[in-house]
């Protein structure tokens, strides 16, 4: 004689599904971690991006903090060399005397010049005048660390403007990074590397 089962007959069916719906819930959650560790992962480099870049900004500024330091010194002993050259000669037959580097103390670039190296990033000049536009970077021969800019149009001083490197440095170390002068702004960064390369003051 068969027994019959009852109700019980049905219970497999219902493991089974209890079942496959914890492994589908377990799969789901391993799914949404796995999404949240990859964000993380990416935001984690993007923090490290930016910690390795503000540590090469920060290495650039001491580096030309300390340029311009020595710059500064240098010049203070040039004077202090010159005088002496005048009260004690150049030896005998001017025999031994060493030629002293020359260094620009001007320079002069084009408009378009300025925003191929980045150093121009806006402008309220017309497109029609901008060829005819030049910069003039002058160093002061009286204070070390200050440049005079002058913008001419076809020969014609239209505007002059005052810079010292130290405030510049000082806009740098704030993370300022551009500098508003009349109808054009410049990049800091790149105004500084200009004034460095030019001028050695780096």
């Amino acid at each position: 004689e068969e027994v019959d089962g009852g109700e019980g007959g049905g219970q497999p069916d219902d493991v089974d599904a209890d079942l496959l719906q914890e492994v589908h819930d377990a799969y789901v959650q391993m799914n949404k971690a796995q999404i949240k560790v990859a964000r993380n992962v990416t935001r984690l480099k993007e923090a490290l991006g930016a910690i390795e870049k503000q540590h090469t900004e920060l290495n650039d500024q001491i580096d030309t903090w300390k340029a311009y330091l020595e710059n500064v010194k240098a010049q203070a002993m040039g004077d202090v060399t010159k005088k002496k050259k005048k009260e004690g000669g150049g030896g005998f037959l001017g025999l031994g005397k060493k030629k002293e580097p020359v260094k620009k103390d001007r320079v002069k670039h084009s408009y378009a010049e300025l925003v191929k190296r980045n150093i121009i990033v806006r402008s309220e000049i017309p497109s029609p005048a901008q060829s005819s536009v030049y910069f003039t970077f002058r160093a002061s021969p009286d204070v070390p660390g200050m440049f005079v800019v002058v913008a001419s149009v076809r020969g014609f001083e239209a505007h002059r403007a005052t810079l010292l490197l130290e405030d510049l440095l000082s806009e740098q170390e704030r993370g300022k990074e551009e500098l508003d002068l009349d109808n054009v702004t410049l990049n800091v960064n790149m105004l500084i590397h200009l004034l460095n390369t030019t001028f050695g003051v780096a």
